[in-house]
């Protein structure tokens, strides 16, 4: 499958949906990867962990010789319940799409770069923790 600049958001996100869903590690840990959070859900507690995998966004955009280059950034987040889960599954993550560069390579997304945050802790309103983690996964695309 080819990328193309017009469509090239969506198809970021739908590449990355499809490799952190058919990992065995990342769906070890859950099969809610989603692009909205399910915020009712989540502040009563139930369906942990959940991966967002939001529209990322374009930035550096250049053209030269004919060719578009830009840097597309897209933040997954990780939200779970417990502390141990969330670095395990916030690895897993980072594991599978390293792992499957040549499928982004051969979509002319190049140079994967993973970066995360520290992670964050909040209390919902049951008084139990929250745990987030996000990591901002870059490519670079060159296009016409």
């Amino acid at each position: 499958m080819a990328v193309a600049y017009a469509t090239l958001l969506n198809d970021v996100q739908s590449e990355i949906h499809t490799i952190l869903s058919t990992d065995a590690t990342v769906i070890g840990f859950t099969t809610k990867i989603v692009d909205g959070l399910p915020y009712t859900d989540m502040q009563r507690g139930r369906g942990f962990p959940y991966i967002k995998i939001p529209i990322g966004t374009l930035a550096e955009s250049q053209k030269t010789m004919g060719k578009i280059m830009v840097i597309i950034s897209v933040p997954i987040t990780v939200y779970t319940r417990k502390a141990s889960t969330l670095r395990q599954l916030s690895d897993a993550i980072r594991n599978a799409l390293k792992t499957n560069q040549n499928v982004t390579e051969g979509l002319a997304l190049h140079n994967f770069f993973p970066t995360a945050t520290s992670p964050n802790e909040f209390l919902l309103p049951d008084k139990k923790p929250l745990y987030e983690y996000s990591i901002l996964v870059q490519y670079k695309w060159v296009g016409a």
